[in-house]
């Protein structure tokens, strides 16, 4: 792919309003964001490496914790460092935790190139992946199938979601509501 492709489809906004704005609330509040905030890219990546699970917020009630997964993913989004470096996380083969922040982060933000050429990476992937869900219980999915919520939704249609689509989940393993690229108001009734 050449570096032409490879871009941000921003919108104009800020990469961090691609997060729903009550879940980026819940992030930027937490004790574990204090960690992460102001870190640079290399930290980051260094993070992603050793990570040991994926997931966004989990708790109930007034206890609602971010994981540090979705932190990494929200300081991402304020470095906003360059497609190909993004890209080079998703293709790299050692470090599958490293893969999937990869691929979260171009689903959010990245284009319609950057996404096709995440899903031929990530459809290939069969590693298992452990999963934080909002309820704090972990499972074990397949990165393959991860990847499938990430980028078809959670009714799996036929094709892609496009930018701009409507309630495009991103996938129930994350909990997070959005557009392709910059959120908008979901539209689901949960």
């Amino acid at each position: 792919m050449s570096a032409a492709s490879a871009s941000w489809d921003l919108k104009g906004r800020s990469a961090l309003n691609a997060i729903q704005p009550q879940q980026q609330q819940r992030i930027l509040r937490s004790q574990l964001w204090l960690q992460v905030v102001g870190k640079p890219l290399m930290w980051v990546i260094e993070r992603g490496i050793d990570l040991e699970r994926v997931g966004c917020v989990y708790g109930r009630g007034d206890v609602v914790l971010p994981d540090l997964f979705i932190c990494l993913v929200a300081r991402l989004l304020q470095i906003l460092p360059k497609p190909e470096l993004v890209l080079a996380m998703v293709r790299q083969e050692e470090h599958k935790y490293l893969r999937i922040l990869g691929a979260v982060v171009v689903r959010l933000i990245g284009n319609q190139t950057m996404s096709n050429v995440t899903m031929e990476i990530c459809f290939e992937d069969y590693r298992n992946i452990r999963v934080r869900g909002s309820d704090g219980n972990v499972s074990v999915e397949p990165l393959d199938k991860l990847c499938e919520s990430l980028f078809f939704g959670s009714d799996q249609p036929d094709e892609p979601l496009e930018p701009g689509s409507e309630n495009a989940n991103l996938g129930g393993w994350l909990g997070l509501h959005l557009s392709s690229g910059i959120y908008r108001a979901a539209t689901t009734s949960r």
